[in-house]
């Protein structure tokens, strides 16, 4: 479906810009050049996630239609739930591997920095994806998402 090959190259087209710039100018030290290696890692995770995030929507989209007050609801604790784990684990276990980590390294993050991660996730995306879910249209939250 051509529809749906336009969405995800917007969705990952959008990701990478986010990436591309927290990889470029977002730094912790802000004397160091630009890394354009760490950049170049999350432009690829961008690209690998576009797809599973425009499933994911569409899934939610499909399966949780309507904007009310309980299906918005409805679909931020599926988000929160369902999704931000396995997308965490995802995301630190792409960047162990990019980063040449060893297996046990990469366990010993996704053990660390996940559970943490989530709960920070449930701070900051619960609130933004209540007004996606209720305001931006299906076919457009995956893009949206980040700019919410």
């Amino acid at each position: 479906n051509t529809a749906w090959g336009v969405e995800i190259a917007t969705e990952a087209s959008s990701k990478f810009r986010v990436w591309l710039y927290n990889g470029m100018f977002v730094r912790q030290n802000e004397t160091a050049a630009p890394d354009l290696t760490r950049s170049c890692r999350f432009a690829a995770l961008a690209a690998f996630c576009a797809p599973i995030g425009h499933v994911w929507y569409t899934y939610l989209g499909t399966h949780l239609p309507g904007v009310g007050a309980v299906r918005v609801f409805q679909k931020v604790l599926a988000d929160q739930l369902l999704y931000s784990p396995p997308f965490f684990t995802l995301v630190f276990s792409f960047l162990a591997i990019s980063d040449g980590k060893t297996f046990a390294e990469l366990k010993e993050s996704v053990v660390r920095d996940v559970p943490t991660t989530i709960v920070a996730s449930w701070k900051l995306w619960g609130p933004v994806q209540l007004v996606n879910f209720k305001l931006v249209p299906v076919h457009l939250q995956v893009v949206s998402a980040p700019f919410t």
